[in-house]
């Protein structure tokens, strides 16, 4: 084990950073937690630290009390305020699932970030004493003007390598000894309806040659929820891949959670609708954030421009008509463009589980850094 670092909840009304067992990397979902992860992280109560440690504040407790609520726990709490004023505190925000409004590469005026960090600033901190992490890939540049520490940490792609690290051997073996055609072209999911959602589920609703479920369309795949499959470490169903689906389907259409454009570059984000297919040795077309293909090679990952017509990704091409295309081409055609990416398939699936080893040790580095050095 490395340096500890040490981090203390913030003291909500409900008492329950009174326990030192409260986790980091959990959602308000009830996915994960991820915390056995981190063994350089040390969580204490507050009245147990004598140095410098971090505070820590989750997405469930961004809403409208909250600078009343924190203003009133620092006044309440002699030790925390003690601390804050003789800069032993700095301040921990983990962003897990949501975005938030920026402009002009700093938070609305309208966020309770901005009350936030003026209320810090009347106990002499400022803005460079906030981390602030966030599922958002463009973190840095849509808070490029300010003086808050951003930070890319995504929880979904954790949070499934978590579930995934033990079992990845396995997965990889049964892929390489497999190489039987499928009975179906490609694989879609769609929960909750949006826009986005709605164009590509009509579009599809035109062929019969796939899997695609749509609970807005009364759209249902067998075996959707098989708790046969489901892991103990996660009781959240977000996280679970029927493997079935995708080793009977040749590519995913994934409508991530958000849709961007060229007008909104301040946002992007790959959430498990991203992950689940690259560990399940799918190729992908993404009908999400701006660039989110380039993007997804900016970090190593490969895509399928040798392939597929990519250029939907840039917004210069309409993703239906190459859609239209694969959907069109008979199986034995599909099968074979299939298993000639079985390189970049295992590349994928192995670069995924190196990236998320990775990002264990350069977060607890960056935190250890952000909390101690001056």
């Amino acid at each position: 084990m490395g340096d500890l670092v040490t981090v203390c909840r913030f003291p909500y009304d409900d008492e329950s950073h009174l326990h030192e067992d409260f986790y980091m990397f959990q959602d308000y979902n009830g996915n994960g937690p991820y915390d056995e992860l981190f063994t350089s992280i040390d969580k204490k109560l507050i009245e147990e630290v004598d140095g410098k440690y971090l505070l820590y504040l989750s997405t469930p407790h961004f809403h409208n009390n909250f600078v009343y609520n924190f203003k009133d726990a620092i006044e309440k709490n002699k030790k925390l305020k003690s601390d804050i004023i003789n800069k032993k505190v700095k301040f921990l925000f983990f962003r897990i699932g949501e975005f938030d409004s920026y402009s002009e590469g700093q938070f609305l005026h309208d966020e309770v970030y901005v009350e936030f960090l003026s209320l810090i600033k009347s106990y002499g901190c400022d803005d460079s004493d906030c981390m602030f992490l966030s599922f958002n890939f463009n973190i840095d540049y849509a808070l490029r003007n300010s003086g808050i520490v951003s930070r890319y940490h995504n929880f979904c792609q954790l949070n499934l390598y978590n579930i995934l690290k033990d079992v990845k051997d396995n997965l990889l073996n049964n892929f390489i000894k497999s190489e039987q055609p499928r009975p179906h072209h490609y694989l879609c999911y769609n929960h909750q309806p949006k826009p986005h959602r709605d164009k590509v589920v009509k579009f599809l609703m035109n062929y019969d040659n796939g899997l695609l479920s749509s609970s807005h369309n009364n759209l249902f795949l067998d075996g959707d929820k098989d708790i046969e499959n489901w892991t103990t470490k996660n009781r959240n169903l977000y996280y679970h891949a029927n493997r079935t689906h995708y080793n009977t389907t040749y590519f995913s259409i994934i409508t991530e959670s958000h849709f961007s454009n060229i007008l909104d570059t301040n946002n992007l984000a790959f959430t498990e609708k991203t992950w689940k297919p690259i560990t399940n040795f799918h190729p992908f077309f993404i009908v999400g954030g701006y660039k989110s293909m380039e993007k997804l090679r900016s970090i190593g990952f490969k895509t399928f421009g040798d392939f597929f017509d990519e250029s939907y990704d840039n917004g210069t091409t309409n993703l239906f008509v190459e859609l239209d295309r694969i959907l069109k081409l008979d199986r034995k055609e599909l099968n074979d463009i299939y298993y000639n990416m079985k390189d970049i398939l295992i590349h994928n699936f192995n670069h995924f589980f190196k990236i998320c080893e990775k990002e264990v040790k350069d977060l607890q580095d960056d935190l250890f850094d952000f909390c101690y050095k001056e």
